[in-house]
């Protein structure tokens, strides 16, 4: 017999006597470990190895399901509510002789102390995640919101209730039952909201920024009403009970705010040293949680409440709480949590569900979450100014539910608040309006009628058409973006703060580009998009933190100096740029992040729709590297900026390799700005438009730049390395070399090529701080003066005293591919290989080969960044 929810206790005669309303278990009390099989001891006999093998079955169970359930685009947790429930007597429980061997009744009392233990971290890890501040600068909107949803179904909860009451459950109180069916059905699930809006790029419009503070204020409701219903259904019927332990409660909420908090703001100030914690500190922050919950055990409103206040007061302006979750977020998050979810669903027995009273019950409760939370937030929000079709999809996301409405079940359902049928009906409800939110939110958005869903991630349909018509008519005023002379407009996206320096210096330099009709300077603006790209990810448990900012980001006038979601605010940038008369103005405008839960779907075609719209005459994308070192971030933004050069037909590309990925990095003061640039120029479109963005810089009088035009002598081979290069490919002969030359010379591109240096030259007799020079190389010879070595030569002697090398990413360029003796990059780029498409070209990785190379042996003072050029 599977035993009922109650108090346990040890007999005198050692035994484990459960009392349940109407019955009476009492089992042998189980050992902790076996002597062995070979000594006759059946392990499952045993506490250790049984919970040992529970454990085993419930992470391969829930973890299945986690990956079923992930290709179908729902969130985690739900796959983790429905694997316990499979656990239970709904599926698997429904076979004796697994019920009594893998889930005796025995084994109960130590598994539900397992699983509650871990939920007090998880509860303590979101009390530690919650920044009360942030929740303050909510707004009206959203706290309305959030406040229509919790009141609405509460009170349509209570003549439900009272109908509940009345026919299925005569016997229980009318108090504890309204709160223990309202909070379910009124409660929002964070991490099932954040995943859907993540899968339809909705977390930066603005039903994202209403909807994630909403959650956060539903969260402090959610406890604040599971406080209420322990002390309303306590055992002791005295109608002064409740007040007495609602009184203790909050007598013990103040007490963590004042005194708890003081301490922990000392504790923190002291325990983070070099980025790390010590363990004295973490060992002594656990013992809080396991204190702060013995506290409320105590004065009667559940264990759960104090580790959630604990994690509360916590100072959040420090690394400390970040260093805390990275030690025990895995182990709780992956082992413990399921055990949860393990307990609550042998407790579930869905297949007991049958006849008219049973379907009532659920198409009620399914009808109150349905009116009270969708209806009331769909008013609201039409109140505050939201369209319909954003009101109706901010009520659905609303409803969502997860791991906090299992909660309050759980705790209802041992306090006998809540019947067997009743808790079976509200948890199917509750993953049935969970799994039809994200079709419903999935169809209202694609719905091509109507308004738009507002500036974010995704766009409207009038979004679309100005981007489409507006790129014409920027390329006939700015004469066309292959003129890159009068470059306007750059779109800098970014995945990581550390990118920003070496940005806001390539844009510095930059200033003062455009000329009036008389060749002075004139007061144009150069406009600068910031755009933050921001990877939601989902196997690690969601940060409420960082979509609260996420959310809440105001691009325009946000406060804050950097953040790993929205990154440097429009303000801080705009510091980089103060005002000149001999330069032309830096207008920073930041965009709304745009956040994908998987980058390379079709996150490029966000980017590229942003340049459209903003017409932009440069994009810049950082680089990153993938080899077998790289994490899977990194692979996914390096396909995404990949698919974004080989989609772009609008913009000129550039692909900066920015310093901290060859050192230090750090903006120059524009008070002592002196800036350097090095152009390599070998041929082709890439570079004739490297050329061109250098020559932009040039006007600027704190920037000094030098172009190397790298000159082929036409000479053989030596001896020996045409050997050597016979012997490698089997195709090299002096004939093929020398029809090679002489094919290229009459070329249309090596005229242009030619026109575009005199250009230069031309300048550069009126800039003196612009100079051209020509460097010759050897086509297969190995005396230092084939192409590789001669760019390892000028890498070497002037990395010291250059900022940023410029070269043309020429991934067509025949000349180079020829002359270079690396053939590494090419195979890559035969084999189609995803990540070799976002490599700087030929040129760009000998480059960058040469750069390193003299960076880790010490030549130069300062470490320089590299801009790979596309046309």
């Amino acid at each position: 017999m599977r035993p009922q929810s109650g108090f346990a206790y040890m007999s005198m005669q050692g035994q484990i006597t459960q009392e349940a309303p109407n019955s009476m278990s009492c089992y042998t009390l189980m050992k902790a470990v076996s002597k062995g099989f070979l000594e006759g001891d059946n392990p499952l006999h045993f506490a250790l190895p049984l919970l040992t093998i529970q454990i085993a079955v419930v992470l391969f169970v829930t973890r299945s399901m986690a990956c079923v359930f992930r290709r179908i685009k729902q969130p985690r947790v739900l796959a983790e509510i429905i694997g316990g429930v499979l656990l239970g007597p709904t599926a698997l429980g429904r076979n004796k002789t697994y019920a009594q061997t893998v889930f005796p009744p025995q084994s109960m009392p130590l598994l539900e102390t397992v699983a509650t233990m871990g939920l007090m971290f998880f509860i303590f890890m979101i009390g530690l995640e919650l920044d009360l501040q942030s929740l303050g600068k909510t707004g009206r909107k959203a706290f309305l919101i959030a406040i229509a949803g919790i009141v609405t179904p509460l009170a349509a909860t209570t003549p439900v209730a009272n109908l509940v009451r009345s026919t299925v459950s005569p016997g229980s109180r009318l108090g504890p039952l309204i709160i223990f069916i309202g909070t379910p059905l009124s409660i929002s699930a964070f991490s099932v909201l954040v995943r859907i809006m993540a899968e339809l790029r909705l977390v930066s419009t603005e039903i994202g920024k209403l909807a994630t503070p909403s959650v956060a204020v539903n969260d402090v409701a959610l406890w604040t009403l599971l406080a209420v219903g322990v002390a309303l259904a306590g055992p002791k019927p005295e109608p002064l009970n409740p007040l007495w332990v609602l009184l203790c409660g909050i007598a013990f909420g103040i007490f963590m705010f004042t005194v708890v908090r003081y301490v922990m703001r000392f504790v923190v100030d002291r325990a983070v040293k070099h980025g790390k914690v010590s363990d004295m500190y973490v060992s002594f922050t656990l013992l809080g949680v396991l204190l702060s919950g013995l506290c409320t055990d105590c004065i009667g409103v559940h264990s759960l409440l104090g580790p959630f206040l604990f994690g509360l007061v916590i100072p959040k302006d420090n690394p400390f709480p970040k260093l805390i979750m990275e030690k025990i977020e895995d182990f709780i998050s992956s082992l413990m949590l399921p055990l949860f979810f393990a307990s609550s669903g042998l407790k579930t027995n869905l297949a007991s569900l049958h006849g008219v009273v049973s379907i009532g019950l659920l198409l009620l409760f399914f009808a109150t979450a349905a009116i009270g939370k969708i209806v009331g937030t769909f008013i609201v929000a039409r109140l505050l100014g939201l369209s319909s079709r954003q009101a109706l999809i901010l009520g659905f996301l609303m409803n969502t539910k997860g791991l906090g409405v299992l909660i309050v079940l759980n705790i209802g359902k041992d306090l006998k608040a809540l019947t067997d049928e009743i808790f079976a009906v509200l948890v199917l409800t509750c993953l049935l309006t969970s799994f039809l939110t994200f079709p419903i939110v999935s169809a209202l958005c694609n719905f091509k009628g109507g308004d738009g869903l507002g500036k974010a991630g995704k766009f409207t349909d009038e979004e679309e058409a100005s981007s489409k018509g507006g790129s014409s008519r920027d390329e006939k005023a700015a004469g066309g973006f292959s003129n890159s002379y009068k470059m306007s407009r750059i779109l800098v996206c970014t995945d990581n703060d550390a990118q920003f320096p070496a940005l806001v210096n390539i844009v510095e330099a930059m200033r003062g580009a455009r000329k009036g009709a008389g060749g002075t300077s004139s007061n144009a603006t150069l406009k600068l998009y910031t755009l933050r790209l921001t990877h939601l990810l989902f196997d690690r448990r969601t940060s409420l933190v960082r979509y609260m900012k996420l959310a809440t980001a105001r691009p325009a006038s946000s406060k804050s100096s950097t953040d790993r979601s929205s990154g440097p605010s429009s303000s801080a940038i705009q510091l980089y740029f103060p005002p000149s008369r001999a330069l032309s103005k830096v207008k920073v405008k930041p965009l709304p992040p745009i956040d994908s839960p998987n980058l390379a779907d079709s996150l490029h075609n966000d980017i590229l729709k942003v340049a459209r719209s903003k017409r932009a005459s440069l994009i810049i994308l950082p680089y990153h590297q993938v080899d077998s070192s790289s994490s899977n971030e990194d692979a996914e933004f390096a396909a995404t900026y990949a698919s974004v050069v080989a989609n772009n037909s609008t913009s000129v590309v550039g692909i900066l390799v920015d310093s901290t990925s060859l050192g230090t990095a750090s903006a120059i003061h524009p008070c002592f700005f002196a800036y350097s640039v090095l152009v390599l120029f070998i041929g082709g479109t890439d570079d004739r438009e490297t050329l061109a963005v250098a020559s932009t810089m040039a006007d600027n009088p704190s920037v000094s730049v030098k172009v190397i035009r790298m000159v082929c002598r036409k000479e053989p081979p030596d001896e020996e390395n045409r050997s050597n290069s016979a012997n490698q490919s089997g195709e090299w002969n002096h004939q093929s070399e020398l029809s090679y030359a002489a094919s290229m010379d009459a070329t249309k591109e090596e005229i242009a090529d030619n026109e575009a240096i005199l250009k230069i030259k031309q300048k550069a007799a009126d800039c003196p701080r612009l100079a051209c020079e020509d460097h010759h190389y050897c086509v297969g010879r190995t005396d230092g003066s084939s192409l590789t070595e001669v760019i390892q030569q000028i890498a070497t002697t002037s990395i010291g005293d250059v900022h940023l090398y410029m070269v043309g990413r020429g991934i067509s360029n025949a000349r180079a591919t020829v002359c270079l003796t690396d053939k590494d990059s090419t195979k890559e780029e035969r084999k189609g290989n995803p990540t070799a498409t976002f490599g700087l070209g030929i040129v760009g990785d000998t480059l960058l080969k040469a750069v390193r190379v003299c960076s880790t042996t010490g030549h130069g003072a300062a470490n320089p960044c590299i801009l790979v050029v596309q046309r």
